[in-house]
């Protein structure tokens, strides 16, 4: 059961509608998503949303091999995305039943822009070991914070494109 306590929360407004903003995130997220955190590395390729609870949301390397970071729990664009998050604090594959759950919320700010809210939570079914040190990294400028500001980054890199002739 999670705690309040124990959840994290951030958020980012990038300059796109809801629509496109959840389409950008869940569509490209082998474009933005930080190599940081990735498994593969410079081997990575990209990374998907299967678009449906149950679906999983994983990486694939160079070489076609994949690796699951976790499965979709709920589906509901254009306004929410809920994930199970199956890594170790050392960036290892976690089994399902000790993955924490992140959701992600779309919210409209004013009719061109959209405030993306996750919140991370139920870190000590990582252990009490693994729950704290995960909870520390993704809650430090390195974490949430550092992987929204890559998604508002590539999308105003990607709006940039499609305006230019």
């Amino acid at each position: 059961m999670s705690t309040q306590q124990d959840a994290i929360q951030h958020s980012v407004v990038v300059d796109a509608p809801v629509d496109q903003a959840f389409q950008f995130f869940t569509g490209a997220l082998g474009r933005w998503w930080p190599l940081a955190y990735t498994f593969a590395g410079t081997q990575f390729q990209t990374a998907e949303v299967e678009p449906r609870p149950g679906g999983r949301w994983f990486e694939r390397t160079l070489e076609g091999q994949e690796t699951s970071w976790g499965e979709v729990r709920e589906w509901a664009p254009p306004r929410a995305l809920v994930l199970s998050f199956a890594i170790t604090h050392d960036r290892q594959p976690a089994p399902p039943e000790a993955a924490s759950e992140v959701t992600f919320h779309f919210q409209p700010e004013g009719t061109h822009q959209t405030r993306v809210q996750v919140q991370h939570r139920d870190f000590q079914r990582h252990g009490p070991e693994g729950g704290p040190v995960l909870r520390e990294g993704m809650a430090s400028p390195q974490g949430w914070p550092l992987i929204l500001a890559e998604l508002r980054r590539a999308l105003a890199h990607d709006a940039g494109r499609a305006a230019a002739p």
